[in-house]
């Protein structure tokens, strides 16, 4: 016996897809464009360079720049001024020696050639006391201004006696070695002359204090015979009892006549110590400074700023050994030494009364050979370290540099904090725009430069943002999904089975012609085609009609963006395509323009979530007294069909479209659906898949629209198909035991009904029917699905019974 059904058949549909027919193969040749845009055109540089570190190079070559002009205003004048200035400092230097030198010597000449013209007109040497007196009248004389110099002011004759006033330690003591005075003649007898200032002879006692050996006053008699007349110097000397002190001593000669040779003269002793003390005042604030005098003629040292060596040595004998500018001990007089003799090759190389200035090491160096009328020939040497004249210039320099350094660090750090401050913004509106790229746009801080270029461009952005985020409005949901995840890829054992296709050469022959994708895996944002199966949600609003003309408009308006707003919430997390709203419709594809896997749950689950998120909604509008918009039910239908689908257009106008009989299958399990008051209804082969994450039960039969030819409607396929209605999860929560209990009740409340409809299917009606009227009798409110298996049931046992 056959079985009857009864199939609940939608008579129009809202839109018909009809097949390409297959008796006329077409190809359809896909094709991706490798478009150069004409509009858009990146210029590549060679390098990359940073705002900041250009703005920190700027300032630090600016600051660079300023510091080296500056040091090169001031440092050029200013080491010219320096070199001169120190040249004149080391010339007036030792012009003062020089000077001081030549002042001397020449003031000792002066009073010898006073004293000896004093002396020539009569002058009777036979009177000792009267030599005494003269002699100690002169000390007194000189002692006022050169004390520091004089030691000896005598008169001597041509056999060798002398006699005169000797400085022993500031203290005048006459010096007597003149035969018929009373002192043997080969002593010399030194007698203190008491009260100089009161007297104008040496008063003295007849006893001498000191008694030494007899000087040997040849020397002195032969330069008197050599130079007749004249004040003439003779070579320095050193007595035994004073080794440290350098003697020289000048000798004027009286000639008179009736005598072949001078019969006397006058002779004044000086000591060069006073030079030596000079040297060493002039030198005193100069470091490592060095001045000596050199005799021409016997390579002696004379005086010395190294007042703490000795310019001879004494044996025990008593012989005595004077020092040379090589054996002072001084290494820097020995070195200047050597380097003039070196030089000049002798002492006497360099020519009287020239000055002579050179470098040795790093000293300056400067030599003077003085030479006078009266046999004066001495070297004099300065020699200074550099620093003490180029050392100010030196100190300018490193301070100057540290100042510049300094000034450097500060600006790279002042360059540093402005350049920070000038970027910041840059960087900011980097991040924003990187949030723009990945289209997040909701909630952005902006703070405003003081800039004004940069808060123009951070305004001009900010209206940006406004306009984008408008457009972002119409931009459908799954573009939205693949540009915020751009790693969405294709199922790998989908992509190799259209791999395989295309090998085949891009055309598959079955029952109809179909298309096959031109850039499968690839780039979605392409145009492209492509054959595969998605799981669909139609969503409807039963009484849209309704509202438009009896509801005012912003009401509507405000309904649909609740509505809209729990969709697009569900669709974003779920990756699902939004379609569009059609007379009350609205749908939501999954698989279809994103590459999913278990596609087939996620609808169903989906649309469990999203009928409790809009029965939520209709309390909110019951509150708000849209009491008529409250009252509205939502219907919904899942369905999973193989359809064509992708992007179509042009490279600049694209649009996603679903080509297939998906939404003409949609209506009609939603007709089913609003017939038997079923909010959510699905086809059998999802039941099937979600079977064990959902309650589901067979509720009717819709004629379901199949096949490749979906634009022929004459020739499309159509089968029947079995609705189920879809029920409650069947993922018990584990919260509480009571609650656990009552949620495993609920999952089987259709156990009775489901075990009926195998019954009919089986043809048991009997049976069937007191399944059915055993459920229906559990149930407080009318199930239509039961009353219409019932009626059906009775219906075949009646005519079972004929």
């Amino acid at each position: 016996m056959k079985n009857v059904i009864v199939p609940v058949r939608e008579a129009s549909a809202s839109f018909v897809l009809s097949k390409v027919d297959s008796t006329h193969s077409m190809e359809f040749k896909s094709y991706s464009r490798n478009k150069v845009e004409e509009d858009i055109i990146i210029l590549e540089t060679t390098g990359s360079y940073s705002i900041r570190c250009c703005l920190m190079s700027v300032f630090t070559v600016a600051i660079l720049l300023c510091i080296v002009s500056l040091v090169v205003i001031w440092a050029t004048p200013f080491s010219t001024s320096i070199s001169t200035l120190a040249y004149d400092v080391r010339e007036s230097n030792f012009n003062t020696i020089k000077n001081f030198i030549i002042k001397t010597t020449n003031e000792v000449v002066m009073i010898s050639e006073v004293n000896q013209h004093l002396m020539s007109n009569n002058y009777n040497i036979s009177n000792t006391e009267k030599i005494i007196a003269d002699t100690f009248q002169i000390y007194k004389a000189l002692y006022h201004y050169h004390s520091d110099i004089m030691v000896t002011v005598y008169v001597g004759d041509n056999r060798g006696n002398c006699l005169g006033i000797m400085n022993v330690e500031k203290v005048p003591m006459l010096f007597q070695m003149w035969e018929g005075t009373g002192n043997p003649y080969n002593e010399t007898w030194l007698t203190t002359c008491s009260d100089m200032y009161l007297h104008n002879t040496c008063v003295r006692n007849n006893t001498p204090d000191i008694i030494n050996p007899r000087f040997n006053m040849t020397p002195l008699v032969e330069i008197a015979k050599q130079h007749p007349g004249k004040p003439y110097w003779i070579e320095s000397y050193i007595d035994v009892t004073m080794p440290n002190v350098v003697f020289i001593s000048i000798i004027s000669s009286v000639i008179k006549k009736g005598y072949t040779e001078p019969p006397f003269y006058f002779g004044f002793d000086i000591s060069v110590k006073s030079i030596s003390d000079f040297l060493k005042t002039i030198l005193d604030k100069k470091i490592q400074s060095t001045a000596f005098v050199l005799e021409a003629d016997t390579g002696y040292i004379i005086a010395s700023s190294s007042s703490s060596l000795s310019f001879s040595t004494v044996d025990d004998k008593g012989n005595i050994e004077r020092k040379t500018g090589l054996t002072f001990g001084d290494p820097s007089i020995t070195k200047l030494t050597k380097f003039i003799l070196d030089t000049f090759r002798s002492l006497k190389g360099i020519k009287c009364d020239q000055t002579v200035h050179t470098e040795y090491e790093q000293d300056f160096v400067a030599v003077y050979r003085l030479c006078t009328p009266q046999g004066l020939n001495w070297i004099v040497v300065l020699s200074s370290l550099k620093w003490n004249y180029t050392g100010s210039m030196t100190i300018a320099v490193i301070v100057a540099s540290v100042c510049s350094v300094m000034v450097i660090i500060f600006g790279v750090l002042a360059s540093l904090f402005l350049s920070v401050r000038m970027v910041s913004p840059f960087a900011e509106l980097i991040k924003l725009f990187d949030s723009v790229g990945n289209l997040e746009m909701d909630k952005m801080s902006i703070k405003l430069s003081r800039f004004s270029e940069v808060s123009e461009l951070q305004l001009n952005f900010v209206n940006m943002i406004k306009q984008l985020r408008l457009y972002r409005g119409f931009i459908p949901a799954h573009i939205l999904s693949q540009l915020e995840n751009p790693t969405t890829s294709v199922p790998d054992n989908e992509l190799t089975s259209h791999k395989s296709l295309r090998k085949k050469g891009i055309r598959k022959q079955s029952d109809a012609s179909v298309f096959i994708p031109a850039t499968l895996g690839q780039n979605k944002f392409s145009l492209y085609l492509e054959k595969k199966h998605i799981s669909i949600l139609g969503i409807h609003i039963v009484g849209f009609s309704h509202w438009l003309t009896t509801i005012p408009h912003s009401d509507i308006v405000g309904v649909l963006n609740d509505v809209f707003t729990e969709i697009n919430k569900l669709t974003k997390t779920s990756m699902g395509y939004l379609g569009s709203l059609e007379n009350g419709t609205i749908t939501i594809s999954w698989n279809s323009a994103i590459d999913q896997t278990r596609y087939e749950v996620k609808s169903v689950s989906s649309a469990s979530t999203l009928m409790k998120k809009l029965n939520d909604l209709k309390s909110k509008w019951h509150r708000e007294e849209l009491h008529l918009i409250a009252h509205t039910n939502f219907l919904m239908a899942v369905a999973e069909q193989e359809v064509l689908c992708g992007n179509v257009g042009t490279e600049d106008l694209k649009n996603f479209t679903i080509f297939g009989s998906s939404k003409k299958n949609i209506m009609s399990m939603i007709n089913l659906g609003h017939k038997l008051n079923i909010p959510i209804t699905i086809t059998e082969n999802l039941a099937e898949v979600c079977q064990l994450n959902f309650n589901s039960r067979l509720i009717g039969f819709v004629d379901f629209a199949a096949g490749s030819d979906f634009l022929n409607e004459n020739k499309c396929i159509y089968k029947l198909i079995k609705v189920f209605q879809l029920g409650e999860s069947k993922n018990v929560e584990m919260n509480e035991w009571m609650y656990e209990l009552d949620q495993k009740e609920k999952l089987g409340v259709w156990s009775n009904y489901n075990a009926g409809v195998k019954a009919f299917l089986e043809s048991r009606f009997v049976e069937a029917l007191v399944l059915f009227e055993n459920f229906a009798s559990a149930n407080k409110t009318e199930d239509l699905p039961t009353t219409q298996f019932i009626i059906e049931c009775r219906k075949q046992i009646n005519k079972l019974s004929y």
